[in-house]
């Protein structure tokens, strides 16, 4: 596993840690399920507010949960790396763990459910999700739209996914999913 790959490793955990103490736990995506019902106007405790936190929950439960191999409801970044020892490996497969993540994305996403993410509807799912400043959320949006038609399919979506956790390679489609990966590991 590259330096690349590590920096790619530290900016998720960065991205989600809501409290800033180094590691994933539910509640960081409890959080992060609260801004985003928020940020598309859904009132705290609504049944648009349950389902939203329900995806966050399935996203823990199916993606990050099996990560943690000293089962403590704790998710470290030795963990996370760990587990990304065999998506590398075997991206096929691999990238079937992040699924779930991917297939949220696009269901927060798709507001007007045309089944194609617009600029607008990228940058605001990515800031409020991940917390990704809007520059680089802008950026991000801007490596993935191969036509600078103002759009991505689900197709790009997945495969953008796929570029991201399931290459260490800083070329491929998707390597910017979540904006710059800024080097933070010698």
């Amino acid at each position: 596993m590259n330096a690349f790959y590590l920096d790619k490793m530290s900016k998720i955990i960065q991205l989600l840690d809501d409290n800033g103490d180094g590691v994933l736990t539910l509640d960081d995506f409890y959080a992060a399920a609260d801004r985003v019902a928020l940020a598309f106007g859904h009132a705290h405790g609504s049944s648009e507010h349950h389902l939203i936190r329900d995806a966050y929950t399935t996203i823990w439960d199916k993606t990050y949960a099996p990560m943690d191999s000293d089962r403590d409801n704790v998710l470290t970044f030795d963990e996370l790396v760990e587990a990304h020892q065999d998506t590398l490996y075997d991206p096929g497969i691999g990238y079937e763990r992040f699924r779930p993540l991917a297939q949220a994305f696009l269901a927060l996403a798709d507001g007007d459910g045309d089944g194609i993410i617009s600029r607008e509807e990228f940058v605001r799912t990515m800031r409020h999700a991940f917390r990704l400043p809007e520059d680089e959320a802008h950026e991000a949006f801007g490596s993935l739209d191969e036509t600078g038609g103002g759009r991505l399919t689900y197709d790009q979506i997945h495969r953008a996914a796929s570029g991201f956790f399931c290459t260490d390679d800083p070329d491929a489609y998707g390597a910017g999913l979540f904006g710059p990966v800024v080097p933070v590991r010698a």
